[in-house]
């Protein structure tokens, strides 16, 4: 038995994940701790899973065990294993799992994505809108924010306010018999995001995965980016040419009006801005986010500008990048820290309406009443199975103290954000007057 389960291990890995590998996959009746491509003949049908734990859906994961343990056992490199995979009463084969992040990967409990077969992707509803197909999903395990919430409100507010972002939702996972916990699922920003957000899907898509990736000058100007698809013979010429615009075209309402407007979305980068200052991000702007570029789109044209996608946000809402506390008062600035930054928002025209519009979110989308009952919602959706995790993975604080520390941190965080905008309000009012007296 143990030689046959080799010599199906070995034919996989020369194959490198090929559609006839479904057979190297466990059947519904092996071990979860064993491997084994088949069971004793005793041994009796294990029943398919409920589809729900603890009122979340429930994910089953099944595979060699060999294959689990092999990426266990070197985290950081790029392993691609088939899987089955069992929810909403449906299974699907052979999908690939990969372990998912990077700093991620050194935590006791395991992030990963799926890949589902082209001709066999899942057609439901995980984001509490219509049933859609879905062919990559990242579930995050959350471990460095224990309130399993700060992606979901980040990505929630930026989408509310016009900007692009992937939706999350949560279910509970279970591998090989073993019970995982709760995870955050991410929609995977690939083509089938492009195309559900009207966007090309054939275009340029470039991860920001490096703090070079900060909108400025570089000899590489693929420096901190990772090209993740799209038909750009060399996709560095396209990104030097927009940071290069970006850069040095003159710092005037005019010059950016003529040179940067028509090649990159000011509306997504403001917005970008303006959600993620308000959710103190200590991870972001000059990494963690999409850059997106139709090439093939006529010049002018909407479907020219490049645009900005937020990701990865965990380090949001009081938590910074390493899950340590961080004040309301921290970070008390209305924009970011990559290096268009300072020239686009040292441009009178565009600070006030930056400004004007940020005054406006703050009583909409960043207002306390809609964040509040945003969180309340969640919070009570998802308790029952972030108490079971906490307990799972000894987290140093209880789901409940989580909680209170975000809604709380939603207070503080309004309060500095509103004193911050409104005096800059009275500082445009002040120079308007100014100005009007100089008119006299």
């Amino acid at each position: 038995m143990r030689q046959t389960l080799k010599a199906l291990q070995f034919i996989f890995l020369g194959f490198l994940l090929a559609g006839s590998c479904v057979a190297c996959l466990p059947s519904d009746d092996v071990r979860a701790d064993a491997g084994a491509p088949d069971a004793p003949p005793d041994r009796p049908i294990r029943p398919p899973p409920a589809d729900e734990r603890h009122g979340l859906r429930l994910i089953t994961i099944r595979m060699p065990q060999a294959f689990l343990e092999e990426m266990r056992a070197d985290p950081e490199a790029d392993i691609e294993r088939p899987s089955r995979v069992h929810f909403d009463g449906r299974e699907y084969a052979p999908v690939v799992f990969q372990l998912h992040g990077g700093l991620a990967r050194q935590h006791p409990k395991l992030s990963f994505r799926l890949t589902f077969p082209d001709d066999d992707k899942p057609v439901t509803d995980l984001f509490g809108g219509a049933a859609e197909e879905h062919r990559r999903l990242v579930f995050h395990a959350s471990w460095v924010d224990s309130s399993f919430a700060r992606n979901k409100l980040t990505f929630d507010a930026v989408r509310a306010a016009g900007g692009l972002a992937p939706r999350v939702s949560h279910a509970v996972v279970e591998v090989n018999g073993e019970f995982w916990g709760l995870y955050v699922v991410i929609e995977r920003i690939d083509k089938i995001f492009l195309r559900k957000n009207g966007l090309n899907r054939s275009g340029d898509l470039y991860k920001a995965v490096g703090h070079d990736a900060h909108l400025g000058d570089n000899a590489n100007p693929l420096a901190g980016f990772s090209v993740k698809s799209g038909e750009t013979a060399n996709p560095g010429v396209p990104l030097a040419a927009l940071v290069d615009t970006l850069q040095n075209t003159p710092a005037t309402f005019e010059a950016f009006d003529r040179s940067v407007r028509p090649v990159f979305h000011l509306r997504d980068y403001t917005t970008f801005a303006r959600v993620h200052s308000f959710a103190g991000n200590r991870d972001t702007y000059t990494k963690n986010y999409y850059l997106f570029h139709d090439a093939t789109a006529p010049d002018g044209g909407d479907a020219a500008r490049w645009r900005m996608i937020s990701w990865d946000a965990d380090a949001t809402w009081g938590n910074n990048w390493d899950g340590e506390r961080v004040s309301s008062q921290a970070g008390r600035r209305l924009y970011g820290t990559d290096r268009f930054a300072e020239r686009y928002f040292g441009i009178d025209d565009y600070w006030d309406d930056h400004v004007a519009r940020y005054s406006d979110a703050l009583d909409a989308e960043l207002s306390v009443d809609v964040l509040q009952r945003a969180a309340a919602d969640l919070f009570a959706r998802i308790e029952e199975a972030c108490i079971v995790d906490h307990d799972l993975w000894q987290r140093p604080t209880t789901c409940s103290d989580e909680a209170e520390r975000l809604r709380d941190f939603i207070d503080a965080r309004h309060s500095t954000m509103r004193r911050l905008v409104d005096s800059n309000l009275a500082d445009m009012d002040d120079d308007d007057s100014n100005n009007d007296n100089d008119d006299d």
